[in-house]
């Protein structure tokens, strides 16, 4: 695939966004924009065909945050994860279908070819291809705890939900540092989650049932708004990620 001129895509389009992922001249803030926008549009779904995967994501995600926060679970860490995934296994030559048709050579033959021997509009119907198939193939593999470990698609040891060490921390005393670990992003959340943030750190070992009864909401809107700091983090490092991929 040709490193064409930048000029000639629409701001904000697909394909100007899988080429904002491959391409070295891309500031890391523009490529993680792009990847926020493929994984939260309409670029690739957050439902599933397969109903072995809609069961595991509805005895998990579903059960645990609802319908509404579970679609944005998917949409701002597993289906993110998995475009890097698919974009970082552009260059490995094998037998490329696109919809019900092979890619095939000039004598009409399904041909071995990497996905960056694709024209720009196939390369990032593929791209969409193998990121759902990623996603389907982890969440299958690994059950529920796909669903808690989308960070392994990546392999990036600074992600917030893990020690520095790459170990799993405790949920409610990592958070706290999260504002050291990626400046920036305090300026990112809302009132709300900004106090849930201060809380954990002004407090260590304060749990999240702490953290609800000092601001009085419930312990379960205080999950939520947990879990949308753990997913703004982790759309950061996702960022940072793609610009080391390239």
């Amino acid at each position: 695939m040709a490193e064409p001129a930048r000029a000639v895509f629409r701001s904000g389009s697909v394909t100007g966004d899988v080429w904002s992922l491959v391409s070295k001249y891309v500031p890391s803030e523009e490529r993680a924009a792009a990847l926020h926008r493929l994984a939260r549009g309409k670029y690739i779904s957050p439902y599933f065909a397969d109903p072995r995967v809609r069961g595991v994501v509805g005895r998990t995600l579903v059960h645990r945050l609802g319908p509404e926060e579970a679609r944005k679970h998917i949409q701002d860490e597993i289906l993110p994860n998995a475009i890097l995934k698919a974009v970082q296994a552009r260059h490995e030559a094998r037998r490329i279908r696109l919809g019900r048709q092979w890619v095939k050579d000039e004598l009409g033959n399904r041909c071995t070819t990497p996905a960056t021997g694709l024209l720009l509009g196939e390369f990032a119907q593929w791209v969409r291809q193998e990121a759902k198939n990623v996603a389907e193939a982890r969440i299958l593999k690994r059950g529920e705890d796909a669903l808690e470990h989308t960070r392994s698609l990546v392999h990036d040891p600074r992600d917030p939900a893990y020690g520095l060490d790459g170990s799993k921390t405790s949920e409610d005393s990592s958070e706290g540092d999260l504002a050291d670990l990626l400046p920036g992003l305090r300026s990112r959340l809302s009132p709300r989650e900004r106090e849930v943030l201060d809380h954990l750190r002004r407090t260590p070992g304060a749990s999240l049932a702490d953290v609800a009864a000092v601001m009085g909401i419930r312990p379960s809107t205080a999950r939520a708004f947990f879990h949308r700091i753990k997913t703004k983090g982790r759309s950061q490092l996702l960022g940072q990620s793609a610009a080391r991929n390239v």
